[in-house]
């Protein structure tokens, strides 16, 4: 993750992809990596970019409609 936070450029932050102007492979890629990454509790501090550009997609409809909790079967971790 910290190469990806290297290799994006600050005008990615400001966009809400990875490259380019729409989401792309790495974008589809880092959602459930920032996912799986909240889920373990690891400090994700060191990666502002890769935090904001999680964010934007996570607002995007076929983002919002992807996630494991909106699917019909999902079952929330037992805590």
């Amino acid at each position: 993750m910290g190469a990806l936070e290297t290799m994006v450029g600050e005008q990615a932050k400001a966009k809400g992809v990875c490259f380019g102007e729409r989401p792309g492979l790495a974008d589809i890629c880092l959602v459930p990596q920032m996912a799986n990454a909240r889920r373990y509790d690891c400090d994700l501090s060191a990666l502002p970019k890769l935090r904001a550009i999680n964010e934007a997609l996570r607002q995007r409809p076929e983002f919002r409609a992807a996630a494991p909790e909106a699917q019909p079967d999902y079952e929330p971790p037992a805590r």
